[in-house]
């Protein structure tokens, strides 16, 4: 399928919207400005919008341009899209308007081959909710809009009332992202729980007058939380469980882990568990949706493990890494932490957790031990680490989360 790329050739203003309407269109910018401003200007106008990552596989995004049938491909790798940005701003002549932009993300490939998931305006934006009368939110922008997270954010703040600051490029150090938010006065910031910790361990948190604090994408422990509000007082704290498959399901905001147990089986929510693993699930309408998630029941309150296709098998049992991580981060010494496998002839697994002690706390043997013994008192013993390792920093994928090896 031949792919016509707009920045490779030069473009009649006169003909920019008559190329557009109700066409198949893919965006891959690397400036998240321009991308912010070319979604508001195409979603009604063009039949359907896919969105690129920048850091997306070169091998496939060709493969995700073809399949999604996509034509006109528009990128910020030349000079034409800002000034067709513009044209489109004054040319004073309102656009054919297509009944319902289809947008279509690729997933982060954290589970499994990256594919493509279709959503819709509306789907998307399901659960933007105003700000109160009185309150702006100034969101500050820590992932590419491709991103589900990014997004996200995006419609939260162009939808619900408030202002987004973005960072004009990807490649814009998280030290360099937190002096602009600050500048900019920014008040709300969404985030996994590890790159929270990552922001906390450094101190730049500080010059952010915070009172909305969001959380997704990974588990957010007691620990993070507790964090989070000791160091901003009276901060609204908001846990967000999302995919990119069905979007937003649920959020918490009551400063505890997990969510309340009375909302399984509650017809209104759709959330119910499958009774033979445990695995979360949403109904909606006559669909049902397993997510993958392993969740337990614990008094009052359910309490998210891990993925079920991520446990470690250890002499023939199963240990899922997040709990294993979850005890870890109760101990005062640990700022980040990362459990994966370990191969081992004998037992076929072992459990090896990669450490970056907080500020202050040297990495020692003594340490170690201390560690271990944190964990035995709170772990099955096959779940306990036979390897603890102290790193100076740990892998996170584009989206914020721990790269687990």
């Amino acid at each position: 399928m031949h792919v016509e790329w707009l920045a490779d050739f030069e473009l009649r203003h006169g003909r920019l919207l008559q190329l557009l309407t109700g066409k198949r269109v893919a965006l891959a910018f690397r400036s998240m400005p321009l991308l912010a401003e070319a979604i508001l200007l195409l979603d009604g106008i063009c039949e359907q919008m896919l969105l690129l990552p920048a850091d997306l596989d070169a091998a496939t995004t060709p493969c995700f341009i073809e399949s999604s049938g996509t034509t006109l491909v528009l990128t910020d790798q030349g000079d034409m899209w800002p000034d067709a940005i513009r044209f489109m701003q004054d040319a004073g002549m309102p656009p054919q308007r297509h009944a319902e932009t289809a947008w279509l993300l690729p997933t982060s490939g954290t589970t499994g081959a990256p594919k493509l998931i279709s959503h819709t305006t509306a789907s998307l934006s399901r659960s933007v909710r105003p700000v109160s009368p009185g309150r702006v939110n100034r969101w500050g922008l820590l992932y590419e809009i491709p991103r589900f997270a990014g997004l996200q954010v995006y419609l939260q703040s162009l939808l619900g009332g408030g202002i987004l600051v973005i960072p004009d490029g990807v490649d814009i150090p998280l030290h360099g992202q937190i002096e602009l938010f600050a500048r900019n006065r920014v008040n709300a910031l969404s985030a996994t729980p590890t790159l929270w910790r990552k922001l906390l361990m450094t101190g730049a948190l500080e010059s952010l007058p915070l009172t909305q604090i969001t959380l997704g994408g990974e588990i957010a422990t007691q620990a993070t939380l507790d964090a989070l509000a000791a160091a901003f007082p009276g901060v609204r704290l908001t846990h967000v469980y999302a995919s990119t498959e069905f979007g937003v399901g649920f959020s918490v905001s009551d400063g505890h882990a997990g969510f309340p147990a009375a909302w399984l089986n509650d017809p209104s929510t759709g959330l119910t568990l499958d009774p033979r693993n445990g695995e979360l699930c949403f109904r909606r309408g006559e669909s049902l949706f397993c997510t993958g998630d392993h969740v337990e029941v614990k008094g009052n309150r359910a309490y998210f493990l891990g993925r079920l296709n991520g446990s470690i098998n250890v002499g023939g049992n199963k240990v899922m890494p997040e709990a294993v991580e979850n005890v870890l981060l109760q101990h005062s010494a640990v700022a980040l932490v990362a459990v994966s496998a370990l191969r081992s002839p004998l037992m076929g697994n072992l459990v090896k957790a990669e450490i970056v002690a907080k500020p202050g706390c040297t990495p020692s043997d003594d340490l170690r031990r201390e560690l271990t013994a944190h964990c035995r008192a709170r772990l099955q013993p096959f779940q306990v680490p036979a390897i603890i390792a102290f790193v100076e920093a740990l892998a996170t994928s584009a989206n914020g989360k721990i790269r687990r090896v």
